[in-house]
C-alpha cells in the first residue's frame, strides 16, 4: 500500500517535533489512519524536499508535496480514506473548529516564536540543544534561526513587541482556550479531537521542552487543564505525550 510521508524537523523522545506545525501535522496523520512515514530532516535539508523551503511538507502516495500545515489539513480532510475526521462534519462546528486551528496557529505560535528566538538567553539553549557541541552547526542553526525567524516574528508583528508584553499575551490567550475546554474535554464541548485541538496540542506540547521558555513553561502550569488536554489529545492520536506535558 502506498504511503503519505511526512517531512518534518526532529523532535526528541515523545516531542514528535520541535515545530508546532510539523507536531500538528504528525498528530493528524496519527488521528486520520492514513498510512504514512515520517523523515526528519535538517535546516539546511529543507530545500531538497520542499519547494517552499518550509516544513511541513507531505508527499501524497502520488508524489504531489504539500506544504503549509493549514493547507495540508485542508486536503486531507477531504480525503474517503480517513479512518477518523479530522474536522466536525456540522458545518457550524466546523467553522468554529477552524478558528481553534487559527487561534492556535497564527497567534499563540507567534508568542512562542519570539520567545525561543528573539529573547537572547532562550535563543542561546534553542540553538545549543538543536545543534549539539558542533560549533560550525551552532554558527548554522543560529544564522538560519535567527535572521529568519526574526524578520518573520518582526513582519507578522509578535516580535515588534518586548519579552513581557509577548508573555502576558500568551497567558491571556491560555484563559481563552481554557474558557473553551469548560463545556467538554476537547475545544468547543466537543467529545472528539479536532483540527483546532491537534494545533494547540502540537503548540503547547512544545513549551516544556528542555526548559527553553520559562517564562511561557510557568504560565501554562497555572492551568493544568491545558496539559490535561495535551495529553487527551496525544491519547486520542495513539502517541505517547512528553513527559513534562
Amino acid at each position: 500500500m502506498s504511503e503519505w510521508t511526512l517531512y518534518q524537523y526532529p523532535g526528541e523522545g515523545d516531542l514528535p517535533s520541535l515545530s508546532p506545525p510539523c507536531a500538528k501535522v504528525y498528530l493528524a496523520l496519527r488521528l486520520s489512519g492514513l498510512r504514512h512515514h515520517v523523515r526528519d530532516i535538517r535546516p539546511e535539508q529543507v530545500k531538497r524536499y520542499s519547494p517552499t523551503g518550509r516544513v511541513p511538507a507531505l508527499k501524497s502516495p502520488e508524489g504531489e508535496v504539500l506544504v503549509d500545515s493549514v493547507r495540508i489539513l485542508d486536503h486531507l480532510e477531504g480525503l474517503p480514506e480517513l479512518a477518523r475526521p479530522l474536522t466536525p462534519r456540522d458545518p457550524g462546528e466546523r467553522a468554529q473548529d477552524k478558528l481553534w486551528e487559527h487561534f492556535a496557529t497564527d497567534t499563540l505560535y507567534w508568542c512562542a516564536v519570539v520567545c525561543r528566538w528573539l529573547v537572547p538567553e532562550n535563543r542561546a539553549r534553542m540553538v545549543e540543544v538543536i545543534a549539539g557541541k558542533s560549533w560550525l552547526r551552532q554558527k548554522l542553526v543560529g544564522y538560519l534561526g535567527g535572521r529568519e525567524v526574526t524578520n518573520r516574528a518582526r513582519g507578522q508583528g509578535a516580535g515588534l513587541k518586548s519579552y513581557d508584553e509577548v508573555v502576558d499575551d500568551f497567558a491571556r490567550h491560555l484563559r481563552v482556550v481554557v474558557d473553551g475546554l469548560r463545556a467538554g474535554p476537547f475545544l468547543g464541548g466537543r467529545s472528539e479531537p479536532g483540527r483546532g485541538d491537534l494545533a494547540m496540542a502540537g503548540l503547547l506540547a512544545q513549551v516544556g521542552w528542555r526548559g527553553v521558555t520559562p517564562r511561557l513553561n510557568a504560565a501554562l502550569a497555572e492551568h493544568p487543564p491545558l496539559r490535561e488536554h495535551t495529553r487527551r489529545v496525544f491519547e486520542a492520536c495513539e502517541a505517547p505525550a512528553p513527559d513534562w506535558v
